[in-house]
C-alpha cells in the first residue's frame, strides 16, 4: 500500500538549518493513511538541498537510469550489474538526479523495484520540493512499481533545472531497484545551428557566425584539431549569447576544426564544422583555385593573384598541398606538396594513382616563409571525369526531394524553406522545368495547422499529379492531388493513433504514392498501429479506405517503401528492418507481400527504387551491414542479385539514398559513400562504370535523379545556401567510358 507521509519531523542538521520535512501535497493521490518514519532512520547525508553531484543530461522524452546509475548512494547500497540493492546497514539510500529541466516540465517519475523475502520492509521514497525547500516522503510496502504524478510539476525543479529522487529502505529484506524513469513534458531537443561561417581569418583573430536556433539560451563553441571532431576543445569560458565569437587563435600555422552547439533544455549535437587555416600573417588567399588539366596519373592546379584587389605577389610564391582526403590537416607533412615561384599561377602533380580523387589547399607565403590564408580543400579527380558542373539554382528549399520526367521537363516537390533565412515553413513546394528555367508554387500543401516534414513522395499520370506528405504536428497522413492548371485538392488521409502522452510521429511514415486509371494510392507505416497501411481513393471522388499491407513486430520496426504501377497493378517493394528480409507484393488488397530474398541477417534492400524495364522490374538494393550497392532484378517469381559498383562485402561505403534510371540503352544510378560523397554509376548493357560527382556546391545526403532526353539530371538541396540546385551531368558516350 503506498502511503503519504504527514506530520513528520526530524532534528535539525549540524549542517544546515532546513529540516527534512515529511509533508506531502495537499491532495493524497494515495488512500490518504499516514505513516512516521523514525528519525533515526534517516542518514545524515539525506541533507537539504540535495547534494550537487554528477547530472544526467537528457534530451529525450522518457530517460531511464538503471539501478546502478544513482548520483549518491550509502548505508549499504551498492550497484550489482544494472541493479541498486538497498541492503546492509540501518539506512541503505541512494538519491538519482536528472538536469537539462529547465525549459520542460517534469511529467512523472516511476520507480521500478523488487522486494525480496522479508517481512516488515518498507521502501521510502523522497521527492525533492524546491518550492517549498524541503523533501516530501512517500512509502510503500508493496512490490513492483511506483509512480509520481506531480500537481505543480515546476515545484520539483531546481532553479538550474536539476530534478533529484532518494529512496531509503528500512527492515530485514533487500530490495533491488531496476531503474527510475523521468518523463517529460515539452520541447526537449534542440536542433544544432545551420551555416556556420567565418568572416575573419587574420593572425589575431577568427571570426565565427551561425544563423540562430529556435529554443536556444545559448551556445557554445569548440575546435578540434581533426575533421572527425575527436578530442573536441570548448572555446568559451562562459555562454555564448548571440549568434558570433571571435577567437584569438593560441597556435598559428595549423587547421582548426570549428563547430558549434546551441544550448536549451539540451545542449544540441554539434552543428556542421568549418575548417579555419590560423594565418601567420594577414596576406589574402589565392583567388579561382581550379582543375586545369587532368590525365590518368596527374593533375594541374591553377589559381589567379590580382595585385590590385590583393596586393603584390607573396615574396616566396605559393605553396599547394595536395592528398587523397577530404578536410584534410597540414600534420602529419603532407608528402603531396609544391611551392612555385611568385609569379607562377599553375601547379602539377605527377605520379598520382588513376582514376582517385584528391583535394587540394593553395596559400600564399612571404620572404621568411609565413604563409596567408588558406583556400578550402577543393576536389581533383586523375583522368578523364565526368561533368557535373552545370548547377542552376532552383528555389529555396530543404530536402527530401521527389522528381520525375513529364514530357520535355522535370516535375519536383521538396520542403519549403524561407528564402531569407532558410527556414523550413511546414509546407511543400511543387516545380516544373529543367536547366535554368523554372517554374515553382504550391501544390495545396501549405503550412496551416499542419507542417509538413520528412515523408514526400510524387506520382503523375494523363496530367494529374498524386502528392503524399507526413504532418510532423498532428502525426497525420495528407494527399494533395490536381496539376498546376487545373487547381489542387488537399484531403486528409490517416491520423496517427495518439494513445499516449509521448508519443512518436505515426500514420504517414515512408509513405509512397502512385496512380492506376481509376485510383488514388498510398502506402505507409502507422507506428502505433504496428501496421503497414495502403490506403486508396477514387479518382473520381470518394474517400479514402484502408487496407492491410503488412503487421509490424513488437518494436513497430521502420520499413523502406517503393510503390508504383505496372500497367494498371500496383506492386512494391517492402524491406523489413525486423526480419532484415525484403518482400514484393501486388495490388488490389488485399495484399500479400511476398519474401524475395535471403539475407541471413543482414540489411540488403534498403532504398529501393522500381524501375521497369523490358526484362521486369529493377531496383537499387543497398546493404547497410555491408556497406555496399547490388542491384534486384525480377526473374519471375525470384529476383537475382548483383553487385552494381564495387565488390560484394567489402565494406566499401557505396550505396546509401541510391536513386536509379534508364539512361540510354543501360541504366545510370547515383548514390552516396561512407563520407558523404555522391558518386554516379553507369551501365552500358555488359558492366558499371563509376565516378565520384564532382559537384559546386554543398550537396545534402538525399537527392534525386531524373532523366530527360538522354541526359541525368541531379537535383539536391544545397545546405549552405538552403536551395534546391538542378544539376546536369554530362557523361561520355558509351564506348568512351
Amino acid at each position: 500500500m503506498l502511503k503519504l507521509l504527514l506530520d513528520y519531523r526530524i532534528a535539525a542538521l549540524a549542517t544546515l538549518s532546513l529540516l527534512l520535512c515529511a509533508c506531502g501535497p495537499t491532495s493524497d493521490p494515495f488512500d490518504g493513511t499516514t505513516t512516521v518514519v523514525p528519525d533515526a532512520l534517516l542518514p545524515a547525508e539525506l541533507t537539504w538541498p540535495p547534494a550537487a553531484g554528477p547530472q544526467r543530461s537528457a534530451s529525450d522524452d522518457s530517460i531511464e537510469l538503471l539501478g546502478s546509475e544513482f548520483s549518491a548512494a550509502g548505508g549499504g547500497a551498492h550497484a550489482v550489474s544494472t541493479v541498486c540493492k538497498l541492503n546492509g546497514g540501518t539506512a541503505p539510500w541512494a538519491i538519482y538526479s536528472l538536469s537539462s529541466f529547465n525549459t520542460v516540465e517534469l511529467g512523472s517519475i516511476k520507480v521500478d523495484y523488487n522486494k525480496l523475502v522479508g517481512e516488515g520492509t518498507i521502501l521510502y521514497i523522497g521527492m525533492a520540493n524546491y518550492a517549498k525547500d524541503r523533501w516530501e516522503w512517500y512509502s510503500t510496502e508493496g512490490n513492483g512499481a511506483w509512480t509520481f504524478n506531480p500537481v505543480v510539476p515546476a515545484d520539483y525543479a531546481s532553479p538550474a533545472g536539476n530534478v533529484h529522487i532518494a529512496l531509503l529502505r528500512t527492515g530485514p529484506a533487500t530490495i533491488d531497484l531496476q531503474k527510475v524513469t523521468f518523463f517529460r513534458v515539452g520541447e526537449v531537443t534542440i536542433t544544432p545551428p545551420q551555416n556556420l561561417r567565418s568572416d575573419e581569418q587574420t593572425p589575431e583573430n577568427i571570426g565565427l557566425q551561425w544563423d540562430p536556433v529556435p529554443g536556444a539560451d545559448s551556445y557554445n563553441l569548440y575546435f578540434s584539431r581533426y575533421s572527425d571532431l575527436r578530442e573536441p576543445i570548448k572555446v568559451n569560458a562562459d555562454p555564448i549569447i548571440g549568434e558570433d565569437f571571435d577567437y584569438a587563435p593560441v597556435l598559428k600555422g595549423i587547421i582548426y576544426y570549428f563547430h558549434v552547439t546551441a544550448v536549451g533544455a539540451s545542449e544540441s549535437d554539434a552543428s556542421e564544422f568549418i575548417d579555419i587555416f590560423a594565418p601567420l600573417i594577414d596576406m589574402p588567399a589565392p583567388m579561382n583555385p581550379s582543375v586545369i588539366e587532368s590525365t590518368p596519373t596527374s593533375v594541374t592546379i591553377g589559381w589567379e593573384w590580382d595585385t590590385d584587389l590583393l596586393g603584390p605577389e607573396p615574396a616566396n610564391g605559393f605553396y599547394v598541398y595536395m592528398k587523397p582526403e577530404k578536410d584534410f590537416n597540414l600534420e602529419p607533412l603532407i608528402e603531396i606538396k609544391y611551392r612555385s615561384q611568385p609569379w607562377a599561377r599553375t601547379a602539377l602533380f605527377t605520379g598520382l594513382q588513376e582514376s582517385k580523387l584528391y583535394y587540394y589547399r593553395i596559400c600564399g607565403a612571404s620572404l621568411n616563409n609565413a604563409r596567408g590564408r588558406m583556400t578550402d580543400d577543393l576536389p581533383a579527380l586523375t583522368g578523364e571525369y565526368w561533368n557535373w558542373t552545370e548547377a542552376n539554382p532552383v528555389s529555396a528549399g530543404r530536402e527530401p526531394i521527389r522528381a520525375l520526367a513529364t514530357g520535355s521537363q522535370i516535375t519536383a516537390i521538396w520542403l519549403e524553406a524561407d528564402s531569407g533565412t532558410g527556414s523550413p515553413t511546414g509546407s511543400v513546394s511543387f516545380s516544373q522545368g529543367l536547366g535554368a528555367s523554372w517554374t515553382t508554387g504550391g501544390c495545396g500543401l501549405d503550412a496551416d495547422t499542419e507542417n509538413f516534414q520528412n515523408y514526400l513522395d510524387l506520382d503523375e499520370r494523363g496530367g494529374n499529379f498524386l502528392i503524399s506528405a507526413y504532418d510532423n504536428i498532428n502525426q497525420d497522413l495528407f494527399a494533395s492531388f490536381g496539376s498546376p492548371t487545373g487547381g489542387w485538392t488537399k484531403e486528409f488521409v490517416a491520423d496517427g493513433t495518439k494513445v499516449g502522452q509521448f508519443d512518436v510521429p505515426s500514420a504517414g511514415h515512408y509513405g509512397d504514392c502512385a496512380i492506376t486509371d481509376d485510383s488514388y494510392n498510398i502506402i505507409h507505416k502507422d507506428f502505433y498501429a504496428k501496421m503497414t497501411y495502403m490506403h486508396s481513393r477514387p479518382v473520381g471522388g470518394g474517400g479514402w479506405t484502408r487496407a492491410d499491407v503488412r503487421p509490424l513486430g513488437d518494436g513497430a520496426f521502420p520499413v523502406e517503401l517503393e510503390l508504383e504501377t505496372n500497367g494498371n497493378t500496383l506492386e512494391f517493394l517492402y524491406f523489413d528492418y525486423e526480419i532484415h528480409e525484403l518482400l514484393f507484393g501486388q495490388g488490389p488488397a488485399p495484399f500479400a507481400p511476398v519474401q524475395i530474398s535471403d539475407n541471413m541477417g543482414s540489411n540488403n534492400g534498403l532504398d529501393a527504387d522500381l524501375l521497369m524495364t523490358p526484362g521486369g522490374w529493377i531496383s537499387p538494393s543497398y546493404d547497410s551491414n555491408g556497406d555496399d550497392l547490388y542491384l534486384l532484378r525480377q526473374n519471375g517469381s525470384s529476383w537475382d542479385l548483383e553487385d552494381i559498383a564495387v565488390s560484394p562485402g567489402n565494406a566499401s561505403g557505396y550505396g546509401n539514398n541510391a536513386r536509379l534510371e534508364a539512361f540510354r540503352n543501360g541504366l545510370i544510378c547515383v548514390y552516396l559513400n561512407n563520407t558523404n560523397d555522391w558518386y554516379a554509376s553507369v551501365y552500358d548493357g555488359s558492366q558499371w562504370f563509376q565516378q565520384v560527382m564532382l559537384l559546386p556546391l554543398n550537396a545534402a545526403s538525399t537527392a534525386e535523379l531524373v532523366v530527360v532526353a538522354d541526359e541525368p539530371y541531379f537535383l539536391v538541396e544545397d545546405i549552405d545556401e538552403d536551395m534546391i540546385y538542378c544539376v546536369k551531368g554530362v557523361i561520355p558516350p558509351f564506348d568512351q567510358l
